[in-house]
């Protein structure tokens, strides 16, 4: 696959440079005009990934909620020492997925609970959509899954009991409250990655 007149930073180089590259490329293509911004986004995630995988190493199976084109899965499943993949989306996407050892996709929708994965378990969301975010985070909790590493998009909507202080109310903006709101739910941790190519590049990790 040619990319043209890429303007590389660090994550996009970092993955070119991984050996893995040109494989996970040729099953995830095609990636349409926001490649750039899709690889720092599941590269941001992998990172937060190697720090808990490589403490156990082959303990855990990934869950890839909201996967789109499964990029942060299909990377894992190579670079990572991990049980198995599993990534999960409404809409079905036609790749050679079995190409890639330890890696299923599955078409369901998540609320509707029927699709397969295995613990232990770190469940992962890159850009859950509104109130799509809320249900990763209660699958985390309802099933009782070991990790979770979320990076919320747009804004849903925030319920009555997140409490913010005059100091938050004035130093926040609309995605960081929304952001701040999950984060609470679940007593997680939360920074800003500044090489993830979107404005919406706050991740959720616990």
């Amino acid at each position: 696959m040619i990319f043209k007149r890429w303007n590389y930073n660090s994550y996009v180089s970092e993955f070119l440079s991984l050996r893995c590259a040109g494989d996970v490329l040729n099953v995830v293509s095609p990636l349409g005009p926001k490649a750039q911004k899709e690889i720092t986004e599941a590269m941001g995630v992998i990172k937060c990934l190697r720090h808990i995988v490589l403490e156990e190493p082959m303990k855990y199976s990934i869950l890839d909620l909201c996967a789109g084109n499964a990029l942060v899965s299909i990377i894992a499943a190579h670079l990572l020492p991990i049980q198995k993949c599993f990534a999960v989306d409404k809409r079905e996407r036609k790749r050679e997925w079995q190409k890639v050892k330890k890696f299923s996709y599955q078409q369901a929708d998540i609320y509707d609970n029927n699709f397969q994965y295995e613990t232990p378990t770190i469940v992962v969301a890159i850009h859950p959509c509104k109130d799509l975010a809320k249900r990763v985070i209660e699958i985390y909790q309802q099933r009782n899954l070991d990790h979770i590493i979320l990076m919320p998009c747009c804004k849903g909507k925030i319920g009555p009991q997140c409490f913010f202080t005059r100091f938050e109310q004035a130093m926040f903006d609309s995605y960081e409250k929304w952001c701040v709101y999950l984060a609470r739910k679940i007593n997680a941790n939360m920074y800003r990655d500044d090489k993830i190519k979107s404005p919406c590049n706050i991740i959720i990790w616990k």
